[in-house]
């Protein structure tokens, strides 16, 4: 069974009653330490691509202690970053948080700081704004009457008449308390400042952080806090929306040699990041992916209850007189008369306002074929580094580091190309990456069809795939010995399945088709005892084709049927 400590990520809980200042000083106390260490680059190391319009991201890297590691992605990408972020510890540390940006506007997310920024302030502008706080000021060793440095508290800014000439002008003063009284330091003396308080240098900081973030609107800050002691590895894993990874293939075809298909990967890194010796893999499978909104607040309207306890509560008045009135009832009588009939000026039951209803719910070819094929090294799956590649991506991910975990199942049918060597691409580049190159089995037919060309059938192949891997959707150029022959297109193939392909016109070969009487129908009567029976049946046309071959090579011949 989990524990508490697992199902709250590991995130300390404070609990007082009256203290929340208390509780908020502690929290940022603690925050502001983590805050001053620089943050931990952990790069992109692991890539899949999919066919339906996604990629997943890993990034993993080594950190000490407490650290923290700062991410930036497309305001697009947040929705799907919320839905399928996974983080992962391996040195028994835990996640303490995981922060990023709201949909605030900048001059708002500014003033929240304890040093606002807005509106462009001066160096004197920031520091009127801590008055009380302590700080360290390194003087200029020209300033008159004053030690090199100082350290106190902030009175105040204030300015000052100077004489500059014949005329005075107006000099920003900084009024500090020190250890041997109030001194006065003028702005153009001071070389440095620097608060003594961390939690003041974080909040400057992070507005600081803002600013930078804010000339990208289209950027997004993610904060990952991770809580441990030691040196270890972490990774963050994600999925995002990324282009769908594409196929093309190149067959060589030779006189008594087997026909070797050569296939290439079209991958692009469309981010702002390199992609530097990352392990690859490209998946053939459309996994349902969808959007959800869930970086925007969402409110519901509830419906606003009044209790009826105090609703029916009123002020209750009595009448004088404890003789019988003239009806001859008590007053006691009477009191429970009403009552009981809902009389009187008030009390409970009276005529007082009844309780209120709660409102309703708003709801290139080679010269040589030989040469061709040795000239690129394909993706050998079967490679060291892309079986412990493949390994490591079937692997379990860790998730004790939240304290949680699910079992998902794959559904439909996919092929998995591990790549076998580490992949390099820069921003905004894209690469062709060899994933096929085997011999496969094939004949070479004529593929006649009339609808598609009814004097001369077309040159083809009759294919099966034994490569062992599964041909993903694309186009195919044809080269016979080391001479374009022609394109086509094949859709997808799976391993030892047969499919023709046609690639050019054969000219060589001329059909004499010949066609049938039609389609007949024939009429059968037949009467019986004065009841006529009228049977009709439809004939099917014939047609017959006379092929005549001037090529020294003749194909195979296929026949295919118009649609």
């Amino acid at each position: 069974m989990l524990s508490v400590k697992q199902l709250l990520w590991g995130v300390p809980v404070v609990g007082a009653v009256g203290v929340g200042i208390g509780v908020d000083h502690l929290f940022a106390a603690a925050n502001a330490k983590q805050d001053l260490k620089p943050a931990v680059n952990l790069p992109i190391t692991r890539v899949v691509l999919l066919n339906s319009g996604v990629g997943y991201f890993s990034r993993s890297g080594e950190i000490e202690d407490d650290a923290r590691v700062d991410l930036t992605f497309p305001e697009t990408d947040i929705n799907d970053l919320l839905k399928s972020m996974v983080l992962e510890d391996f040195g028994k540390g835990r996640i303490s948080a995981v922060s990023y940006d709201s949909r605030e506007p900048i001059a708002r997310t500014l003033s929240s700081f304890a040093i606002n920024l807005n509106n462009n302030p001066t160096f004197s502008g920031i520091v009127s704004q801590m008055r009380g706080e302590r700080i360290e000021v390194q003087v200029s060793a020209t300033a008159a009457n004053q030690p090199g440095k100082l350290t106190g508290t902030i009175v105040g800014v204030e300015k000052q008449k100077v004489p500059a000439g014949t005329t005075t002008t107006d000099v920003d003063v900084l009024n500090m308390w020190c250890a041997e009284g109030v001194r006065a330091i003028k702005f153009g003396d001071i070389q440095s400042l620097k608060f003594t308080n961390p939690m003041i240098e974080s909040e400057f900081r992070r507005a600081l952080d803002v600013l930078a973030l804010s000339h990208d609107s289209q950027k997004k800050a993610v904060q990952l806090h991770f809580a441990g002691q030691g040196k270890r590895r972490v990774q963050v894993g994600y999925v995002v929306e990324a282009p769908i990874w594409k196929t093309s293939y190149r067959l060589l075809l030779a006189e008594k040699e087997k026909p070797y298909l050569q296939g290439w990967a079209m991958v692009e890194n469309p981010t702002d990041e390199d992609w530097s010796n990352v392990k690859m893999a490209l998946v053939s499978g459309r996994p349902i992916s969808f959007k959800m909104d869930l970086y925007n607040p969402l409110y519901i309207n509830r419906p606003t209850v009044e209790p009826e306890l105090f609703a029916s509560l009123r002020p209750v008045t009595y009448q004088g007189g404890f003789d019988k009135n003239k009806d001859g009832l008590a007053l006691e009588d009477r009191l429970r008369e009403e009552a009981r009939t809902g009389g009187g000026s008030g009390g409970f039951g009276g005529r007082g306002a009844a309780p209120g209803r709660p409102p309703a719910a708003k709801g290139a070819p080679s010269e040589k074929y030989d040469e061709a094929k040795k000239s690129v090294v394909a993706n050998d799956p079967d490679a060291r580094f892309a079986k412990d590649t493949a390994a490591e991506l079937a692997r379990r991910m860790n998730t004790g580091t939240v304290g949680s975990s699910a079992t998902v199942g794959s559904l439909g049918d996919f092929f998995q190309y591990t790549i076998d060597h580490p992949v390099s691409l820069n921003r905004q580049k894209s690469a062709l990456l060899p994933i096929i190159g085997k011999d496969i089995e094939g004949t070479k037919v004529s593929i006649y069809n009339p609808s598609v060309q009814s004097k001369h059938p077309l040159l083809g192949l009759r294919m099966k795939n034994t490569s062992g891997a599964h041909l993903n959707q694309g186009p195919i150029t044809v080269f016979e010995g080391s001479t374009y022959a022609g394109d086509t297109r094949v859709l997808d193939v799976q391993p030892n399945e047969e499919r023709l392909l046609s690639y050019a016109i054969d000219l060589g070969t001329e059909v004499d088709p010949k066609a049938g009487a039609g389609k007949q129908q024939i009429t059968s009567v037949k009467a019986v005892r004065g009841i006529v029976t009228t049977v009709t049946k439809g004939a099917s046309s014939s047609s017959s084709w006379t092929p005549r071959s001037r090529s020294r090579t003749r194909p195979t011949c296929s026949a295919s049927r118009p649609s």
